[in-house]
């Protein structure tokens, strides 16, 4: 596991990291390659890193208070407001989503219910 891996997993067991005051992502997380959104309870972006920025196309403020359905959808097609409630209640799902709008892009991602109340962390890579 190379050093971003150890920062991406740190803060998803543990939700710290170093961070700056003024974000709810630690500045590490920006130089990762894969993905991390962080989301609230209404399945609105709160906080995402670079990659995530540069994968969804717009700039942060265009992201953050967006939701998730704008940009995702399950692979499998269940949809988001039923997989999110399976989600909550488990803590923790892995899978795969499609980027909307785009052809190809396909990402495994896990994610992490309630890292602090009511935030909740995905990680996200592209596999296609």
């Amino acid at each position: 596991m190379d050093s971003d891996d150890d920062v991406v997993t740190t803060f998803l067991d543990h939700g710290t990291v170093d961070r700056t005051p003024e974000r709810l992502l630690p500045e590490q997380l920006d130089r990762v390659t894969e993905l991390i959104l962080v989301s609230d309870d209404e399945r609105k972006y709160v906080d995402v890193n670079r990659a995530a920025v540069k994968a969804l196309g717009r700039p942060e403020e265009a992201i953050v208070g967006q939701s998730i359905d704008d940009f995702f959808s399950e692979a499998d097609e269940e949809p988001m407001p039923d997989a999110w409630q399976k989600f909550i209640a488990a803590g923790d799902r892995y899978g795969t989503c499609k980027l909307r709008g785009t052809i190809g892009s396909i990402f495994v991602y896990r994610s992490r219910a309630n890292v602090r109340s009511g935030l909740h962390v995905a990680v996200l890579r592209r596999i296609k």
